[in-house]
């Protein structure tokens, strides 16, 4: 339901925008959806990011 809200954090390729992009459709009108916007770093996997750029990017989502 739309209290509900989910964030993406896909890779940053062109699969990773492009998962971003289906997912978020999928879930409009059911939730909030928002995703991971990369530009403070060049990283490409959140999994190579360290945890204080990962909380940082988290906090600075933006809803598609």
């Amino acid at each position: 339901h739309l209290g509900t809200e989910i964030v993406l954090f896909m890779d940053r390729d062109e699969a990773g925008r492009k998962a971003t992009s289906g997912i978020g459709k999928a879930l409009q009108g059911r939730a909030l959806v928002s995703a991971v916007n990369y530009k403070m770093t060049k990283e490409k996997d959140p999994g190579s990011l360290s945890l204080e750029v990962f909380s940082t990017l988290i906090e600075d989502t933006r809803f598609i």
